[in-house]
Order: C-alpha cells, then sequence, then structure tokens
C-alpha cells in the first residue's frame, strides 16, 4: 500500500490517520483471523465495541430525551432495538464496504472468503480509527455514521430501496461495467463528475449529501435513457420504445436474428369479435387479445408477448 492509496482510502472514509502504519495494518485481513502480532485482528477488538457505543450514541440521541422527569424514548425500545439491530448486521458492513470500493485492496482469495474478510475489514478499520484518534468519540461517532449511512437508515428505514440511490448507482455500475462514481466532500456538499460536469449534493451531513448527490446522477442517467426503473416486484415502469402496428414485425425479426424460438399465433372467435394468442417457444407464458380486426388483436398479443419478453408488467386479461 503506497500513499496514493492511503490518500484515496482516506479520502473514501473521510478521516485522516496521523499514523498511516495503523491504516495498513487495518488492512491486513487474511482469509482465516490470524493471530499475528501486527494484525487487523487486533483492531476487531476495539473496533466492534466502537461501533456498538457510536451506534448507541447516533440512535439515541435521534430517539432518546431526558427532561426533568426522567430519561424517556420518543418512541418504543422495540422500535430502538430494531433500528440498531439493523444497523449492526455483517450484511451492511459487508455491502457498505464493498459500495465504498474499500474491497478492492483486500487480497480475497475466493468468493467463499469475501463476506468474511469484507466484513472484518470494517471492524478493524474502526478499531484503526479509534486507536489513531486516541478513542475520540466525536470522531468514532462521525466516521461509524458515515461509513454506516445511518442518517439515510434513521430517515428512510431499511425497506426502502428506492430511496437508496448509492445502492442504485453501485449496481448500475456493476451490471453496466462503468466506473464507480468518486464522491468527493467540500464540508457538507458533495461532487460527483458525471462526464463533463460536476454534480453537487447536499443534505445536513455528508451522508445525505452523498445521497443527493447519488439521486441527481440517477435522475440523469434516466433522464438520458441508460436506467429504467423498476417497480417494488422487479418490472420495468413503463412501455416499451415499440409502436403497437410493428409488434408483429418485432417478434418475426427477433425470431430471424435467431433471439427467439418459433412464434405462433393461435385465432379463435368471441361472437363477433377476434381472440388471438400469441406463444413463443420456449417461453412458459401465452398472451392473448381480442378485437373486431384480427390483424390488431394479433398485434395486440405479439405487443403484450414482447412487453414480457423485455421485462414490463403485463397485464393479460
Amino acid at each position: 500500500m503506497n500513499s496514493t492509496d492511503f490518500k484515496k482510502i482516506e479520502s473514501i472514509i473521510q478521516y485522516e490517520f496521523k499514523n498511516k502504519k495503523l491504516l495498513e495494518e487495518a488492512f491486513m485481513i487474511e482469509a482465516v483471523p490470524d493471530n499475528n502480532k501486527y494484525s487487523s485482528e487486533v483492531f476487531r477488538i476495539p473496533g466492534k465495541r466502537a461501533i456498538n457505543f457510536a451506534l448507541n450514541y447516533i440512535v439515541l440521541n435521534e430517539y432518546g430525551q431526558l427532561d426533568d422527569d426522567g430519561y424517556s424514548l420518543k418512541t418504543s425500545k422495540d422500535d430502538v432495538n430494531y433500528i440498531l439491530d439493523n444497523l449492526y448486521t455483517r450484511e451492511i458492513f459487508t455491502r457498505n464496504i464493498i459500495m465504498l470500493g474499500l474491497a478492492e485492496y483486500l487480497n480475497i482469495p475466493d468468493d467463499d472468503s469475501f463476506d468474511d474478510m469484507t466484513r472484518r475489514l470494517f471492524e478493524s478499520l474502526v478499531g484503526a480509527v479509534t486507536i489513531d484518534s486516541n478513542w475520540n468519540m466525536a470522531t468514532i461517532k462521525q466516521v461509524v455514521s458515515f461509513l454506516l449511512d445511518s442518517d439515510f437508515y434513521l430517515v428512510h428505514g431499511f425497506e426502502n430501496y428506492d430511496e437508496h440511490y448509492v445502492a442504485k448507482i453501485y449496481n448500475w455500475c456493476a451490471e453496466n461495467n462503468k466506473t464507480f462514481p468518486m464522491y468527493q466532500f467540500v464540508d457538507k456538499e458533495c461532487h460527483v463528475k458525471f462526464g463533463k460536469e460536476v454534480i453537487i449534493g447536499k443534505g445536513k451531513s455528508k451522508t445525505l449529501a452523498k445521497f443527493d448527490a447519488a439521486r441527481q446522477v440517477y435522475e440523469a442517467l434516466k433522464a438520458r435513457g441508460f436506467i429504467q426503473e423498476r417497480d417494488s416486484e422487479g418490472y420495468l415502469i413503463g412501455k416499451p420504445n415499440i409502436l403497437l402496428e410493428d409488434a408483429v414485425d418485432y417478434l418475426k425479426n427477433q425470431y430471424e436474428a435467431g433471439n427467439l424460438g418459433e412464434i405462433n399465433y393461435t385465432f379463435a372467435r368471441d361472437g363477433e369479435a377476434t381472440v388471438c394468442i400469441c406463444q413463443v417457444e420456449d417461453v412458459d407464458y401465452t398472451f392473448d387479445a381480442t378485437d373486431m380486426d384480427e390483424r390488431q388483436a394479433q398485434r395486440m398479443a405479439a405487443y403484450k408477448m414482447i412487453c414480457y419478453l423485455l421485462g414490463y408488467r403485463v397485464d393479460n386479461d
């Protein structure tokens, strides 16, 4: 690990080490926890306790209150425990290390070791900050809050993926083999380069500013047609950019290009109307449509099949 790596990691975690040796040692993660004298395992001891204490401080500072009658909670203790339990998990430690781009500094031998090594990195990194800051709780709280995105979860909860734009951008970059954005901070502003443009996110904290910047990047990608939104069940929102009158030819062209199996249309009468059923080889679902015009019924059935194949929700009524 060189000086450039140190600067990049410190920029990512928003903490500058006084003793760079501690930062380097935090990344000495083995596939199997070791007992070496100088090792990240040493940092995991204060790291786990510091994370736990910092999260209690963060959450109870939000929901606890002290008045003349004593100390009470603004919500139920079950709600507080639910928040703490969801913030202090191996899954969120691993996920955030990955989204922060810190896993690339580890020598991970195989997929089976990935989750455990990244989770231990989170704990050792907080432990290294704890030692380097001389147990400064204000500093530890800021680092833990930033690394865990606690401000976001306190506002949006743990089930609202629609608002988790940092994860949305990360997933889009991973799926499309794009470089992950670098979030740069100026005070509480978050700056992200988007082509030649610099997008500026703002919020009451660095975390909220980062999510605001990610939201703007997401909206810009969506406006340029690079991202299509999905609903809670994973279906694309909207309609495919294909005209109804072109639906039959579109399926035919896809078949001729070798992208689809054989296409079959079955016609039947329903009173004075025509029912057309569209079936594609190796596709589990069929789609039908009814119209007074046989050709129009065929187009409508083909269009439903296209919607399904492209990932849109289809109401086959």
